[in-house]
């Protein structure tokens, strides 16, 4: 109970699981065996600068995901940056 404040001490909810490193579903993923070139592109409302771009999120999440085994230059033969302006709908 808390101090004088009439309410019983319950514990905190469990409302979410715990977030792991598996990926779901029956459907393994195979990595490419050579090196790609990936092409990224990012829709956006507002175009960022050119120097303010950064693709590091992305391909870590692509090597996380198991389809690159790693983020070195034998894997990835070239990266692509393009924005794209967003329609804003939804305003």
């Amino acid at each position: 109970m808390a101090a004088g404040d009439g309410r019983a001490g319950l514990p905190a909810a469990d409302v979410e699981p715990g977030a792991g490193d598996e990926r779901e579903g029956a459907c393994p993923i195979e990595a490419f065996d050579e090196a790609v070139d990936l092409r990224i592109v990012s829709y956006r409302r507002r175009l960022a600068d050119t120097d303010g771009l950064c693709a590091k999120w992305v391909i870590d999440a692509i090597v996380a995901g198991g389809l690159l085994e790693d983020d070195r230059q034998d894997c990835i033969e070239r990266i692509e940056w393009v924005q794209r302006r967003a329609d804003g709908a939804g305003d």
